[in-house]
């Protein structure tokens, strides 16, 4: 069972940004949160972050079984890359 943001969108971030690694490790990082965040319930987190966190797992699921990006359901469009270049790693990856 997924969740669904009932108020105001995930805060906007843009994985293009990132080395493939980093996308690989934040993936990762993503995935182990979720199962954390279910299995221990903190009781100083708000469901709207576990429904973020839940939601980007949903599209990290989603991209990796080659789904375009508007197929779920909270999207009506995707914006063109911005060409910007975070995290480390970029030096290497060129």
């Amino acid at each position: 069972m997924a969740f669904r943001p009932t108020k105001e969108p995930c805060a906007p971030i843009d994985l293009r940004e990132l080395t493939g690694a980093n996308q690989y490790l934040f993936n990762q990082a993503v995935r182990r949160a979720l199962s954390r965040l279910k299995e221990t319930k903190p009781n100083n987190l708000t469901e709207d972050t576990i429904t973020c966190v839940s939601l980007i797992a949903d599209m990290i699921e989603c991209a990796e079984r080659g789904e375009p990006p508007l197929s779920l359901p909270d999207w009506d469009s995707v914006g063109p890359p911005s060409g910007k270049r975070l995290g480390p790693g970029w030096d290497e990856a060129d």
